[in-house]
């Protein structure tokens, strides 16, 4: 693969990460199959002209999630001019993305430290102050949603994009449940006629039981959802109609409403 690859693109380091049971002490989790990058933990790139870094040797997944580019776009371009809330923000992807578009305030809420600090660094990088119109906060979502009266986040977008609760077929009456919890809670504090992206990262649960969630979330909470959009993955992640699992990355954009 790695010879390929050589002769299409000018490729100068080649990372490779393996799951944790695959790994040997021969084949390590991660590893460099050429000289290591200048600074594995901020490698740079750009995503549609913007300034961004991941840490290919200890970030989740490959250090940033490319899977979700298109949506990151497309919610964006719903935030200019409006005040945003970027839920299990990681490293900012959402939020830096709805500064580029104009928003007019973005808070980034994840409760790992060392992924806030990664995305206050994609505000500076790319011109954004980080106090003022863009907050960071290190907090349990759940926790920090509970600091709201229904109605009242000072919020007019929110994207909610927490990780995998269900990594195995028997976990999924459990997720489903934790899902349903965390979007009743969001559509209760959201105030009328704001937007919500809800995603799902996990392979269990396809785009009708996600909807079925998000149903019974707005149930929950004496909310309406109306949905205007439903999409996966960009289109680098090709799926196989014998492989329904290969679809696993749901995102819902809608309208919220008074029941």
């Amino acid at each position: 693969v790695v010879r390929i690859v050589e002769q299409l693109l000018p490729i100068k380091h080649w990372a490779v990460r393996r799951s944790a049971i695959y790994s040997t002490p021969e084949r390590p989790k991660a590893q460099w199959l050429t000289t290591p990058a200048a600074d594995p933990s901020r490698v740079p790139f750009l995503e549609h002209g913007v300034s961004l870094v991941c840490d290919v040797m200890e970030g989740q997944k490959t250090g940033f999630f490319l899977d979700q580019r298109a949506n990151r776009q497309r919610v964006a371009g719903l935030c200019t001019g409006r005040r945003m809330m970027n839920l299990f923000g990681y490293t900012g992807g959402f939020s830096i993305m709805a500064a580029w578009a104009g928003a007019s305030h973005t808070t980034t809420v994840d409760l790992a430290a060392p992924a806030i600090e990664t995305a206050q660094h994609h505000f500076v990088s790319n011109g954004f102050p980080t106090q003022g119109m863009h907050d960071f906060v290190v907090a349990d979502v759940f926790d920090y949603l509970d600091q709201f009266a229904p109605y009242s986040a000072p919020f007019e977008v929110a994207v909610c994009d927490p990780p995998s609760f269900a990594h195995k077929r028997k976990d999924l009456e459990r997720a489903q449940a934790a899902y349903t919890r965390l979007f009743a809670q969001l559509m209760r504090v959201m105030p009328e006629r704001s937007t919500l992206a809800l995603c799902s990262c996990s392979s269990h649960i396809n785009q009708r039981r996600f909807m079925d969630i998000i149903a019974q979330a707005a149930l929950d909470a004496g909310r309406v959802f109306v949905v205007s959009g439903s999409y996966g993955a960009d289109v680098d992640h090709p799926t196989l109609p014998v492989f329904i699992e290969g679809d696993y990355l749901q995102c819902v954009i809608g309208t919220l409403l008074d029941d």
